[in-house]
């Protein structure tokens, strides 16, 4: 017997968009929906596809509130830019360390953590790695920078906290990101977010946030 109930693809990454029209349009019958994460994600097929693109609707993803509310309500640390993601160069943590030295010519008690492992769980010293290490103890030791890298920070566990601590939450990914759950996980917090103008990331921000890593040392003065 064959399937005979609806078939909806929902998709959280850009598995389409390398897809030739031909492909996408073959793909089209066989589905009852298509759901993606950001109208930044459709756009990646939706033009070479009419067939396809009708079938298909942005389901924003959402934040988890018991996630939030059982880190219970923490004091904000004073000055302090929160980073969490993938330790790579896709993600842009060596871009922020960058615009973060900027930030000390104006605020020279800012604090930066970066939180984080090259993989999940998994953490190796990679040239990447070692680069961003490298500046962040050349900041340190010239414009005594508080820099500080926890590691691998638990989903549930630590990353509300991380989040209700920080004054911003940074996220510079150079990589197109489908969505950016982070950011609107921060938000949750009540943690003012600056991101990157890539892929989902300005949906999710919307107007509660900014678009461009160097805009925090002008749009938000610490």
């Amino acid at each position: 017997m064959g399937f005979e109930g609806a078939i909806v693809l929902h998709l959280h990454n850009d598995h389409l968009g390398h897809w030739a029209a031909t492909s996408l349009d073959d793909l089209a019958p066989k589905l009852n929906a298509v759901a993606v994460c950001s109208e930044y994600l459709r756009s990646t097929f939706a033009s070479k596809s009419a067939a396809l693109n009708c079938k298909t609707r942005v389901v924003y993803n959402g934040v988890d509130p018991a996630i939030i509310l059982s880190a219970g309500k923490n004091f904000v640390r004073p000055k302090t830019i929160f980073f969490v993601g993938r330790f790579d160069a896709q993600k842009g943590v060596l871009q922020l360390v960058r615009a973060y030295e900027r930030v000390l010519d104006e605020h020279a008690d800012a604090k930066l953590v970066i939180g984080g492992t090259t993989g999940f769980g998994i953490h190796r010293e990679t040239p990447y790695v070692r680069q961003v290490r490298e500046l962040a103890r050349s900041l340190i030791q010239h414009k005594k920078a508080q820099i500080h890298f926890p590691g691998y920070l638990d989903h549930d566990r630590d990353l509300p906290l991380q989040f209700q601590r920080a004054t911003i939450f940074a996220s510079p990914s150079l990589f197109q990101e489908p969505f950016g759950l982070v950011n609107a996980e921060a938000m949750a917090c009540a943690t003012t977010v600056v991101g990157a103008d890539r892929g989902g990331i300005p949906e999710v921000i919307g107007d509660a946030g900014c678009w461009s890593i160097p805009e925090m040392c002008r749009n938000f003065p610490l």
